[in-house]
């Protein structure tokens, strides 16, 4: 996935505003966002509708079941890359997310839209960077 508007990115948010901010500076620095969704059900709907390249995922969403699963869902059945932008700060929870998934990142909430385009690049285009572990 290109930022000349590729296959584009699927955005998992359960807070309006923040799905917001991602858009916008993921928008400015030329990635396409082909949706925003904020449950695990959407999320694979949409997925299933639009075929992204990418999905920024949030641990924690609307209805009973979590980013955690839905990335775990999302890469079984689309083989979508995930990168987790959430607030869960825990290492039980990290290392539950990285565990059942093939996450490409983990950003930690809050962060500028500076540090969201570098995550979703260095996700992209990982060789492109210096070997420096998980996106933090």
């Amino acid at each position: 996935m290109a930022r000349n508007g590729g296959t584009g990115i699927l955005i998992v948010e359960d807070e309006p505003l923040v799905a917001l901010g991602m858009s916008v500076s993921l928008e400015k620095a030329g990635f396409k966002v082909v949706g925003v969704c904020s449950s695990a059900a959407q999320a694979y709907e949409s997925a299933s509708r639009l075929r992204p390249g990418m999905v920024l995922m949030d641990i924690t969403l609307r209805g009973p079941t979590d980013g955690i699963e839905a990335a775990r869902l999302l890469q079984e059945h689309f083989g979508i890359p995930v990168l987790f932008v959430t607030g869960q700060a825990d290492t039980a929870t990290k290392t539950r997310a990285l565990a059942a998934t093939k996450a490409c990142g983990y950003l930690l909430k809050p962060f500028s839209g500076e540090q969201l385009t570098d995550a979703v690049s260095r996700a992209i285009d990982p060789g492109a960077w210096p070997e420096t572990g998980v996106v933090q």
